[in-house]
């Protein structure tokens, strides 16, 4: 799988998350199909436990790496 959404440190109250922008990961230009301007995102996390409850959205806005990293707390 070219782009995923990968885990770790998870803590009692939280967790690390990180993921890259690509829509075509396997561009030939290695842009990974991103514009060559900054894209802002918008995380939304729920607790297993309250899948029904409320969500929780976290705005980043990446460097034009396209590198995401989100640490949930």
């Amino acid at each position: 799988m070219p782009v995923s959404l990968a885990s770790g440190d998870p803590l009692p109250d939280g967790v690390v998350l990180w993921t890259r922008l690509a829509p075509d990961p396997l561009a030939a230009d290695g842009t990974g199909g991103m514009p060559p301007h900054v894209v802002p995102v918008v995380w939304q996390v729920a607790a297993v436990k309250t899948e029904a409850g409320a969500r929780h959205p976290y705005r980043h806005v990446p460097a034009l790496s396209r590198q995401l990293m989100l640490e949930v707390r």
